[in-house]
């Protein structure tokens, strides 16, 4: 009777060393069929397999076998081998900002929307932040000089030109039809 086969994810693929991790109980029977399928093939040059962690490592010649030559023995050992772009089809949920990120940029934006609000629209963080990088650049530089003591004024200075000019950049608007430059 044949044995059930097991599934896995594509853990890491360079060329030259292929590595499965095995999802299922009772991996061993599964995972030694495709051991001893996979060491006699001409091109692999070690097999590895972790019964407890549900791990498979193939090292093979990079010059004579490609991933998908290394998945294909694997089906063929019955183990059925998702890549992770047939992961993210099949719903697996996809990387983002972390909640504490999140939580930071809402109370600050909130905080500049308060701000903006209280002063009429005529002040708010991404003002108030370039402008005290300034004054601490400008402070700086007239208590040392431009030279490079604990913070050099010009670090200082480019923070705050850099920070306006991030902060103050208006990303294109859709529907917004540029005009097109004139052919020659």
């Amino acid at each position: 009777m044949e044995e059930a086969g097991a599934e896995g994810h594509l853990a890491s693929d360079t060329p030259g060393r292929l590595r499965v991790r095995i999802r299922g109980d009772s991996l061993s029977p599964i995972m030694q069929r495709a051991r001893a399928l996979m060491e006699g093939r001409p091109g692999v040059h070690k097999v590895e397999t972790n019964d407890l962690t549900g791990s498979f490592l193939v090292r093979y010649d990079p010059h004579r076998h490609r991933t998908a030559d290394g998945i294909a023995m694997l089906r063929d050992a019955g183990l059925i081998v998702h890549q992770m772009e047939e992961e993210a089809e099949i719903g697996l949920p996809e990387v983002g900002q972390s909640t504490t990120s999140t939580s930071i940029i809402a109370a600050l934006s909130d905080l500049d929307r308060r701000l903006s609000l209280l002063t009429g629209r005529r002040v708010d963080l991404k003002l108030l932040f370039p402008l005290g990088m300034g004054a601490l650049g400008l402070r700086q530089a007239f208590t040392r000089g431009l030279g490079l003591s604990q913070i050099p004024a010009y670090i200082l200075l480019w923070y705050a030109f850099d920070s306006f000019f991030k902060l103050h950049v208006q990303p294109a608007r859709p529907g917004i039809n540029r005009p097109n430059p004139p052919s020659s």
